[in-house]
């Protein structure tokens, strides 16, 4: 199975800002009007960047700037697991992502956007 996740998201990689660092990385679904899209979410020092892997229809990349993000915070799935990331953003915009390692998530994003805040 991580072969095939490898496969899937291996080479999937962000053009960056030439302001902006890769803070963190990891495979990720976005749920989007219903659908799992499944790729790879990156966090970086201004946004996070979601790319779909190669076998999805919908091929729309996500760029989410840290400083349109009025609320974020990790929700249960299934009323079991704590791996989901749910987002809103100014304009109402609400995001849902499930990842793995979800504290590592949520330090990371809470540190970068305390500094996109500063600025």
């Amino acid at each position: 199975m991580k072969l095939l996740i490898e496969l899937l998201t291996g080479d999937l990689q962000p053009e960056y800002k030439t302001t902006e660092s890769e803070i963190y990385a990891g495979e990720a679904n976005l749920f989007r009007s219903g659908i799992s899209i499944g790729g790879k979410l990156f966090l970086t020092s201004e946004r996070l960047i979601f790319l779909p892997h190669k076998f999805n229809f919908n091929k729309k990349i996500e760029y989410i700037e840290l400083s349109e993000v009025n609320v974020f915070q990790s929700i249960t799935s299934l009323n079991v697991l704590n791996n989901t990331l749910a987002f809103t953003l100014e304009n109402g915009t609400e995001l849902i992502f499930i990842v793995n390692n979800i504290e590592i998530w949520m330090e990371e994003i809470e540190r970068a956007k305390k500094v996109v805040d500063l600025i």
